[in-house]
C-alpha cells in the first residue's frame, strides 16, 4: 500500500499509531497475533473505527517480515458507545465532584462498603478508611434514623424490588456533630425469578446539612410569617397571574369558613363566586397589569352575605418585572360601616336634639356641645367651647356646690342627677335645667377618660310649675274666696231675712192693733211713727241691694254737677239727727266755710256721708261722740267722720269696705244692717275720683273714716252758701191718670196725690187705662209696671202709638216694684220719662209729677 494511499485513508491522528504497529512486527516472535485501532476513511467520507489483528506470515532471510496477514473489523458503533460511555462518566465525575457528591459500594459477598475521597469526608472517616464493614458504616448512622436507613436499604436489596434507593437521614461524626446526607443508591442483581440476587449495591452521598439548616431555617421563617400573617386582623392571601389562591393566611380561611386544601389552587372566581368576582375584577386587572390598588366596596358573597372591605392588591413581579401574581390585603370593615353608620346616626341625633349635650376632658376642658346646647348658653362656636372649663357653665354662686358635691359625685358613682342652673355667656341670665352628668370610660380598661352630660332647658316647664303653683294659688284662693262668699252669702242671707222681717213684726202689729181702733191719740200716734220707721228702714235695705247692684253691673249712673259739700254735709245731718239724740250721742261739726266745690252728685254725695255718720251713730254706745270735719287739704275737700264707738278688729280692718262683710254675723250681734253702706260708700267714692280710708286703734277705741274728692277749679260764679232744702211743689189741678191694679198702693197713690191738690183718675187695668186717656184727658199718667194680662210696658208702647189729640204724648212715670237698673232701662224704652221704685216717697212722687207737668205747659 503506498504511501499516498495510507495517508488519505487513515486518520491522521492515527497515522503515526499504525506505522509503529506495523513496524513492531520486526520483532514480534513468530505466530503472536497483534491487535490495534484505527480510524480509516469510509468511500462516503465520514471516518470508521477498525479493528485489526495480524500476524507475520513469512519473512526473509534477514528475518524482515515479508508478508503480513491481518482481518479488520468495523467497531464504529462501539466506538461511539464508548465514547458515549466515557463521556457520560466524565460529565458524572465532573457533576460529583462540582456536586461534592461522595461514590459508595457495597459487595454483599464481602458487606464491605467502598468509599472514595469524597464519601469519606461526608462519613468523617479518616483517609485510609477506603474499605469500611457495612456495620461500622451504619453505626455513623443518628440512632433516631438507624432501623429506618436498613429498612430502605433491605428494601433496595429485595429481590423483588426495582433496586432504588433514595433516603435522607442525619450521621454522627466522632465529635459528636450532626450532618444530614441524602443518599441515593441502585441495587445490581443477577439471574432471573427466584434466582435473582444482589451482587452488588452502588450509589452517591451528599452532605446536605446546609440545606437541612436552611430548609429548617425557612420553615422556621415560614411558621414565623403564618404566625404574624395570622396573628394580623387583616386577610391576606396571594393569587397567581393566572388567578389561582397560592396562599391564604388564617384569617382568610375562617372568614371563608373554608379549609386551606378548598382554597389552594382555586380559580378566583370559584371561590368569590359570580356576583363578588364581578364587584373586584376590575381591581385584579389593573393589579395584574402592574398597579397597585386600594379600594374600599361592598362585595356579595356566595353565602348570600353583603360585606363591606376595605382591599389593597399589591403586584409581584418576577426578575424580569412580569407580574406573577399579587398580594391581596383585605379588611372587613362591615362592623366599621355600621358603626359608622351608627355613629353618623347617632351624630345626627345629637346635633339635632334639642337638649344640651356636651363633653369634656377629665381636667374639665371643653371638647363638644351640640348646636342646641351653644344656643342655650350662648356660645357662638366649637372653637369658643375649647376655650372654657365645665365651671364655667355655671353661675358664680352656685361653682362650689359644682366642684364640691357635683363632681365628687360623679367620680364616685359614675353619674349625677338633679335641677340645676347654666349660665348665659353672653347675657348672664340664669338657665333653669334638668342636669345629667356622668363619667366616660374607655371601653377594654375602664379607664376614666372624660366627663359628659345631657341636660334639658326646663325653663319652660319651671315656668308652666311656677303658672300652675300660681293657678293652684289663685284656684285656692278662689275656692277659699268662693267658700268665703258662700259663707258670707248664707250669713248675709240670714241676716237679710232678719233684716226685711224684723222691721215687718211692728208694722204688722201696730197695724192690726190700729184697726182695733181700740188705741188712743198718743199711742195710735206712736203706732204711726213706729211704721213709718220700719217701712222707711225696709225701703233703706231695698234701695242698698238695688245700689250694690247697679255697681256690680257698672250701671250706677251720676247725675254729676257743682256740689258744695257743706249744704250736703248738712243735709246728712239732719236725716240722722233724730238717731242720734235718741241716743244722747253728741255730733259735733267743724265745717270749713271756703272749701272749693267738687263735681258729682249731690245725691249719692249725701248718700256717702249719711252712711258714714249713720255707722258712727249706730256703732257709738249711749253717750257717745261723734265728729265730722270738712276740711281742704292741698287740691282735695276732705270730709272725716271719727267716732268714740265700737272699733274695728285688725283683722277685720281690711275687709270693712267689702260687700256683705260684717265684723259681726252671729244670731247674736248686737247691730242691725246688711254690711252694704260701706262698700257703697266706696264705689260713690271711687266714681267720683276720690278716696276713703278706715283707721281704728282697735277694739272699743272708736274708728276714723276718712274721704277725700278731687276740688273743681275755682268757681267764683256759684254761691258756696249753704241753701236750705225747698218744700215739694204742689199739684193745684194737675190732671193724673193712675194705673195701679194693687187696690191698697192705687188708693194711697191717689189719697196723697188729691192731698197735694191734683185731680186724679185711677184705674185697675191696661184697658180702662186706654178708655179713660179718651175721656179724662190727663196731664201725667202714673203706671205700675206689673199688671195681669197687659204690663205697663206694653200700656205704653199702645199710648205712644196713638196721635198727640188721643194722648199719646202724655208725660208718664213707671211706678213699680221692679226696681233693678234693667227695669228702668226697659221703662225708659217704653217710653216712660221717668222711673220710681216703690215704695216712694209722697214727696218724691208729687215732686216728679210736679216737674214733668210743668214741663208740658
Amino acid at each position: 500500500m503506498g504511501a499516498d494511499v495510507v495517508s488519505v485513508l487513515i486518520h491522521p491522528d492515527d497515522l503515526a499509531r499504525l506505522l509503529a504497529y506495523f513496524e513492531e512486527f520486526r520483532s514480534v516472535p513468530e505466530g503472536e497475533v497483534r491487535g490495534l485501532e484505527y480510524r480509516n476513511r469510509h468511500v462516503n467520507g465520514q471516518w470508521r473505527w477498525l479493528y485489526c489483528q495480524a500476524v507475520v506470515f513469512n519473512r526473509t532471510v534477514d528475518g524482515v517480515p515479508r508478508q503480513i496477514l491481518g482481518v479488520a473489523i468495523d467497531i464504529t458503533d462501539r466506538k461511539l458507545a464508548e465514547k458515549a460511555l466515557q463521556e457520560s462518566e466524565e460529565r458524572a465525575r465532573l457533576a460529583i465532584k462540582v456536586g461534592r457528591l461522595g461514590t459508595w459500594r457495597y459487595d454483599p459477598s464481602t458487606d464491605l462498603v467502598e468509599l472514595d475521597e469524597r464519601m469519606r469526608e461526608i462519613w468523617g472517616e479518616p483517609d485510609d478508611a477506603v474499605t469500611l464493614p457495612l456495620g461500622r458504616v451504619m453505626q455513623r448512622i443518628h440512632p433516631d434514623d438507624q432501623a429506618r436507613v436498613a429498612n430502605a436499604v433491605n428494601a433496595a436489596l429485595a429481590p423483588s424490588s426495582s433496586g432504588t434507593y433514595e433516603i435522607d437521614y442525619r450521621i454522627v461524626w466522632s465529635d459528636g456533630t450532626e450532618q444530614w446526607v441524602l443518599a441515593n443508591g441502585q441495587a445490581q442483581f443477577e439471574g432471573e425469578g427466584v434466582a435473582r440476587r444482589p451482587i452488588g449495591f452502588l450509589g452517591t452521598a451528599l452532605n446536605i446539612t446546609d440545606r437541612k439548616q436552611a430548609e429548617e431555617a425557612l420553615r422556621q421563617r415560614e411558621a414565623e410569617l403564618r404566625l404574624i400573617t395570622n396573628a394580623v386582623p387583616v386577610l391576606i392571601s396571594f393569587i397567581d397571574s393566572e388567578q389561582r389562591y397560592r396562599f391564604n393566611n388564617q384569617k382568610y380561611e375562617e372568614w371563608f369558613g373554608h379549609l386551606p386544601s378548598e382554597f389552594y389552587g382555586k380559580p378566583l372566581r370559584d371561590v368569590l363566586g359570580e356576583a363578588a368576582y364581578a364587584t373586584i375584577r376590575p381591581y385584579v386587572e389593573r393589579v395584574l397589569a402592574g398597579e397597585q390598588v386600594t379600594f374600599e366596596s361592598q362585595i356579595p358573597y356566595q353565602d348570600g352575605a353583603t360585606r363591606y372591605v376595605d382591599a389593597t392588591y399589591i403586584p409581584q413581579f418576577d426578575t424580569h418585572r412580569a407580574v406573577v401574581g399579587f398580594v391581596a390585603l383585605v379588611s372587613d370593615i362591615s362592623d366599621r360601616k355600621r358603626a359608622s353608620a351608627d355613629q353618623q346616626k347617632l351624630i345626627t341625633l345629637i346635633d339635632n336634639s334639642p337638649d344640651f349635650i356636651g363633653i369634656a376632658s377629665m381636667d374639665g376642658q371643653g371638647q363638644y356641645v351640640n348646636p342646641a346646647g351653644r344656643a342655650m348658653v350662648g356660645l357662638d362656636s366649637l372653637k369658643q367651647v375649647q376655650q372654657i372649663q365645665v365651671i364655667d357653665c355655671f353661675l358664680p354662686e352656685d361653682r362650689a356646690f359644682v366642684q364640691e358635691h357635683i363632681l365628687p359625685t360623679a367620680l364616685r358613682d359614675g353619674t349625677w342627677r338633679g335641677e340645676y342652673r347654666f349660665r348665659h355667656f353672653q347675657t348672664g341670665e340664669a338657665i333653669a335645667v334638668d342636669y345629667n352628668q356622668f363619667v366616660i370610660k374607655e371601653r377594654q380598661t375602664g379607664e376614666l377618660i372624660g366627663f359628659a352630660t345631657v341636660t334639658r332647658d326646663i325653663r319652660a316647664r319651671k315656668l308652666a310649675e311656677a303658672e300652675r303653683e300660681q293657678l293652684l294659688a289663685r284656684e285656692q284662693a278662689a275656692r277659699e274666696q268662693a267658700e268665703t262668699a258662700n259663707r258670707i252669702k248664707d250669713e248675709f242671707l240670714a241676716v237679710l231675712s232678719h233684716e226685711l222681717r224684723s222691721p215687718l213684726n211692728p208694722i204688722l202689729g201696730w197695724s192690726r192693733l190700729l184697726q182695733d181702733r181700740k188705741l188712743g191719740e198718743k199711742r195710735t200716734t206712736y203706732a204711726l211713727e213706729t211704721i213709718e220707721r220700719n217701712a222707711k228702714i225696709q225701703v233703706q235695705l231695698i234701695d242698698d241691694l238695688l245700689d250694690v247692684a247697679r255697681i256690680l253691673r257698672g250701671k250706677l249712673s251720676l247725675n254729676v254737677a257743682p256740689v258744695n259739700l257743706a249744704a250736703t254735709i248738712t243735709a246728712a245731718l239732719e236725716t240722722v239727727r233724730l238717731a242720734a239724740q235718741a241716743k244722747s250721742i253728741q255730733i259735733q261739726t267743724v265745717l270749713e266755710q271756703d272749701v272749693g266745690l267738687v263735681l258729682g252728685d249731690s245725691g249719692r254725695l249725701q248718700q256717702v256721708i249719711w252712711n258714714l255718720l249713720s255707722n258712727a251713730v249706730k256703732f257709738t254706745p249711749q253717750g257717745g261722740r261723734v265728729e265730722l270735719r270738712l276740711e281742704q287739704s292741698c287740691i282735695h275737700a276732705q270730709i272725716t267722720v271719727s267716732d268714740t264707738g265700737k272699733g274695728i278688729h285688725p283683722d277685720f280692718l281690711p275687709h270693712v269696705f267689702e260687700y256683705f262683710r260684717q265684723a259681726d254675723s252671729a244670731t247674736t250681734r248686737q247691730f242691725g244692717g246688711l254690711g252694704l253702706g260701706l262698700a257703697i260708700v266706696r264705689q260713690i267714692v271711687e266714681l267720683h275720683g276720690g278716696t276713703v280710708q278706715a283707721v281704728s286703734p282697735g277694739v272699743g277705741q272708736g274708728a276714723t273714716f276718712t274721704v277725700k274728692f278731687p276740688l273743681m277749679p275755682h268757681q267764683s260764679a256759684i254761691s258756696q252758701e249753704v241753701r236750705e232744702p225747698q218744700p215739694p211743689s204742689g199739684l193745684q189741678g194737675i190732671k193724673v191718670l193712675v194705673v195701679e191694679d194693687t187696690t191698697d198702693m192705687r188708693e194711697y197713690i191717689t189719697f196723697v196725690l188729691e192731698q197735694s191738690g191734683a185731680n186724679v183718675v185711677a184705674v185697675a187695668t191696661a184697658a180702662e187705662a186706654l178708655t179713660a186717656l179718651d175721656q179724662f184727658q190727663p196731664e201725667v199718667l202714673v203706671s205700675d209696671i206689673g199688671m195681669p194680662e197687659v204690663d205697663g210696658y206694653m200700656l205704653m208702647r199702645q199710648v205712644r202709638m196713638r196721635s198727640p189729640q188721643q194722648g199719646g204724648q202724655t208725660p208718664a212715670i213707671a211706678l213699680t216694684a221692679y226696681a233693678g237698673e234693667i227695669n228702668q232701662q226697659q221703662a225708659l224704652a217704653a217710653g216712660f220719662q221717668r222711673h220710681l221704685a216703690k215704695p216712694v216717697e209722697p214727696e218724691a212722687l208729687v215732686k216728679v209729677i210736679a216737674d214733668l207737668a210743668q214741663r208740658t205747659q
